[in-house]
């Protein structure tokens, strides 16, 4: 393949690549480089608008570059693309992300993004397990990497899943596992081996293998408005360092003394404050096991998915939500309008699929209040929270 030689490189993209333009101006995505950069690089894949490259030799360095070397698998390893970016820089380029995702939305507001440790601040991960080690996934691959260390993740639970890995050296699976403020671990595990021959003893609380669940089944997380259920195969936040300031300030965005929905409830994180907030009308989860948690916190969480929940009302002064990745379903959205809440509360992983939505939304709402939470430090991804009031 084609190797390009003194590419400078202009900017960096969501999802972790370093931006170039070739002598015709043709766009290249370059990974684990940064605005700064001058590279060569070897072209991997060519489409008709761009082209993908491996990085092949940092010629110059940026000043962005970082000489972090805490991750001896840096590079090979898909989970921290931008490892390579001194932090303030990657705060900056987030910023930019969003700045840019919003570049078109004509009520965006001034925001900041709170900051977080860089190291040891995961609570939860995946990783496969394989002759007795543990492995994340090769950078765009499914490849195995076996790993030793992984800096982002708390000290604790890596401890466990390597004890776990140790102790099963014949089996084959892909392992989820995650960690309560209290140090209770809670595991998931898909594997051809038989549930009876995993050993878990003295290392997780309680393991669920292959949907067969053994031990603690579920466990509490206290939170700034107080105890939340978790369990091994149901969504948490990420970052243990940010979680009651995530939770606090969405919360705190409601008015007082108003009637709230919530959509994509989850286990009842967000829940467990806006019950204390105003008139909590009702949570909904699709997923079973999410809604059983919260139900079991005292939390009137149903399980049903939001689009036919909301059909089946007439009113709400506040919709708060925290949808996947994807963003909302158009139905989704055109019921909120349909009901046109005083407020809407929106949580998003994603600025492309929030900004979409939102422009949506924006000729019956403005944005009042946005502010991200860097969740995850050396990774593109940032967690956004967004006020929206009725015009």
């Amino acid at each position: 393949m084609q190797i390009i030689k003194d590419i400078k490189i202009i900017d960096t993209a969501y999802g972790g690549y370093g931006v170039a333009k070739d002598s015709s101006g043709k766009v290249i995505f370059i990974p684990h480089t940064v605005e700064g950069d001058v590279v060569s690089c070897q072209i991997t894949e060519t489409k008709k608008s761009l082209q993908y490259a491996s990085l092949v030799e940092i010629i110059t360095p940026s000043e962005l570059r970082s000489d972090n070397k805490s991750c001896s698998k840096y590079g090979i390893c898909g989970g921290c693309t931008f490892a390579h970016i001194k932090y303030e820089a990657q705060l900056d380029i987030k910023k930019k992300f969003i700045k840019n995702a919003f570049r078109n939305y004509k009520s965006a507001v001034d925001f900041e993004i709170t900051p977080s440790p860089q190291t040891n601040y995961r609570l939860r991960t995946y990783a496969k397990i394989q002759g007795g080690k543990i492995g994340l996934y090769k950078f765009k691959s499914n490849d195995f990497i076996e790993v030793d260390e992984c800096p982002i993740l708390k000290k604790s639970l890596f401890d466990k899943i390597k004890l776990f890995a140790k102790k099963n050296p014949s089996i084959i699976g892909e392992l989820y596992a995650i960690e309560s403020d209290t140090g209770i671990v809670l595991a998931s595990f898909i594997s051809d081996v038989n549930y009876k021959k995993v050993n878990y003893e003295g290392i997780f609380d309680g393991i669920s293998v292959n949907l067969r669940k053994s031990g603690v089944k579920n466990t509490a997380y206290n939170t700034h408005y107080g105890a939340v259920n978790l369990g091994a195969d149901t969504f948490f936040q990420s970052n243990h360092f940010l979680l009651d300031d995530l939770q606090k300030y969405a919360v705190e965005l409601v008015s007082n003394s108003l009637s709230i929905v919530e959509l994509y409830a989850g286990t009842g994180f967000f829940t467990s404050g806006l019950v204390k907030a105003g008139e909590y009308k009702a949570g909904v989860e699709s997923d079973e096991s999410s809604s059983e948690l919260g139900e079991q916190s005292g939390f009137n969480i149903k399980n049903i998915d939001a689009y036919t929940y909301m059909q089946s009302i007439e009113k709400a002064d506040v919709i708060f939500l925290d949808p996947p990745r994807e963003g909302l379903e158009k139905r989704v959205l055109a019921e909120i309008l349909r009901l046109k809440p005083l407020e809407i509360i929106y949580v998003s992983c994603d600025p492309t699929t929030l900004a979409r939505d939102l422009a949506r939304l924006e000729e019956t709402y403005k944005m009042e209040n946005m502010h991200g939470f860097d969740l995850y430090p050396d990774t593109f991804h940032i967690e956004i929270v967004t006020k929206l009031v009725r015009r």
